[in-house]
């Protein structure tokens, strides 16, 4: 969920376990973004117009890089689906965070694309996921979070 700590975990996986990072929110369609800085309803049709997008940056990042994370709030299932469908090999992984602790990070934000009340409205709307995914606890700081990672990524290798 927004404010969970997806980019930060990004740029640990980034710094720690050399992957390529791209936080997708930097590739939002000019009006998915008009859309959320003016708290307008975002439409099935900007949605899918932005997942397009994210496959097909990632698809051009996965043919330059060995190793790509990215990060976004996914909140519906057919869209995890529909990047499962295109990466068959990809390996979902939930940030969560304490509610206190993400409303902190908010409170220390500068200015950011949304606010805590938009981050609980998207909340709200989450539907938990029902692929296979992964789990990672962003509440104990970064070594707790590099921890994670290496045992996520120690099983996911064992795993091939």
């Amino acid at each position: 969920m927004p404010g969970a700590g997806k980019t930060y975990v990004g740029r640990v996986l980034a710094g720690e376990f050399d992957f390529h990072f791209r936080d997708v929110d930097q590739d939002l369609p000019d009006d998915m973004r008009e859309a959320i800085v003016h708290k307008q309803p975002v439409t099935e049709a900007m949605r899918a117009a932005f997942f397009a997008r994210v496959i097909g940056i990632t698809r051009a990042l996965r043919a330059t890089y060995p190793r790509v994370a990215i990060a976004n709030t996914i909140l519906k299932n057919h869209h995890r689906q529909q990047i499962a469908a295109a990466f068959p090999d990809a390996q979902f992984l939930l940030v969560d965070s304490e509610p206190a602790l993400i409303a902190k990070r908010f409170a220390v934000r500068g200015k950011y694309l949304i606010d805590l009340e938009d981050a609980r409205r998207m909340a709200a709307a989450f539907e938990p996921p029902t692929l296979p995914h992964h789990v990672l606890s962003n509440v104990d700081g970064r070594e707790t979070v590099i921890d994670q990672l290496r045992a996520l990524l120690g099983a996911t290798e064992n795993a091939k």
